[in-house]
């Protein structure tokens, strides 16, 4: 069966200009091209996806994914743990510029799906205690995540819509 790119991102749950991203910039997929140009994806296209998005998962950056595609399914390490510390160390460090470059830089290497649930969830729970310099510490994420939020939903407008307000005050989240 052959899809449309507006149809392949639905089914995969993939963003469509991280397909294109995925296609031009890391040659991780091959779609075929109508004869007006047009992106048309098959069923193997799909299992490419998925597996891509599977080590992704895992926590291997996208620009490390391609060689592994050809080679049998193995155990990785947890790199969101050892990309977690490294956070961590740049938010105690107070090195903030450098936070948030890594988490821009991780978003533009994983799903963001992944992100959150890979990265910024036990990142944000690893700074939870109830002490004054760890809750400012947690304010600062978050409000480095609010920013980034705020970019990828600006990002994501195609066409004029209705405005969003993200906030972050009297959160009583677990994490």
């Amino acid at each position: 069966m052959s899809y449309s790119i507006g149809e392949f991102a639905r089914l995969c749950g993939i963003n469509a200009t991280t397909l294109r991203a995925w296609q031009r910039r890391y040659g991780l997929l091959k779609p075929q091209r109508t004869d007006g140009g047009h992106r048309l994806y098959s069923d193997d296209d799909v299992r490419q996806a998925l597996s891509i998005l599977d080590w992704m998962r895992k926590g291997v950056p996208i620009s490390q994914v391609k060689p592994l595609l050809s080679r049998p399914i193995i155990r990785l390490g947890d790199n969101w743990i050892t990309i977690q510390e490294t956070m961590l160390q740049h938010l105690h460090e107070g090195r903030i510029d450098a936070l948030r470059q890594l988490i821009y830089d991780c978003g533009r290497e994983y799903p963001r799906a992944e992100l959150v649930t890979y990265l910024l969830r036990p990142l944000r729970s690893k700074v939870s205690a109830h002490l004054p310099a760890v809750m400012t510490l947690r304010e600062v994420l978050d409000g480095i995540i609010i920013s980034y939020t705020s970019f990828c939903l600006e990002g994501d407008r195609k066409a004029p819509g209705y405005n969003a307000f993200i906030s972050g005050w009297h959160l009583s989240d677990q994490c």
